[in-house]
């Protein structure tokens, strides 16, 4: 199911499996607002979520219903790695359960990786990024925070393209 995750499959094992350890199991019901548009990611907020049962919407206060998602799809990782405001906001359809991740874990986890970094050299990693990675370490001596936000201005690049076609 991570796999299945834009920002989860672009990282490393180590960091896949530092991610796997800090989600946090949630339940919505039906009609619950997991995220509001606008609202800003503050430390001990969950940041990011990963859906495992149940669909969502994905709502633009000024635009409408913009997406459905559902098991497999992730949502609210921008606001995480960006520290931006939320850009929609995503409401329950069904009962929903997602597995989440908080900033100060999120945190946590950039951090730890920055740390690796340093200790091997400055960025000499050994390994690949990417889903069908099964190593511990990136190759590429870029540091998780610098990737993140490539992932994120992609993912965003993404997402943008999805609301202009769903116009």
């Amino acid at each position: 199911l991570l796999q299945k995750c834009d920002l989860v499959k672009q990282l490393t094992r180590r960091e896949q499996l530092s991610v796997l350890a800090r989600l946090r199991p949630l339940e919505f019901a039906a009609g619950a607002i997991v995220i509001r548009e606008g609202d800003t990611v503050d430390i001990d907020d969950f940041g990011m979520y990963i859906i495992t049962k149940g669909e969502l919407d994905v709502v633009d206060a000024k635009r409408g219903r913009l997406a459905s998602i559902y098991q497999g799809h992730s949502f609210g990782e921008l606001a995480l790695i960006k520290s931006a405001p939320r850009a929609a906001s995503v409401v329950a359809k069904t009962e929903v359960r997602c597995l989440a991740l908080s900033k100060k874990d999120f945190l946590s986890i950039v951090e730890e990786s920055e740390k690796t970094m340093r200790t091997n050299g400055g960025g000499s990693y050994v390994g690949d990024v990417g889903e069908n990675s099964n190593n511990d370490t990136n190759s590429s001596g870029v540091s998780l925070k610098e990737r993140l936000t490539e992932i994120a201005n992609q993912l965003e690049v993404v997402r943008e393209r999805r609301k202009q076609s769903a116009r």
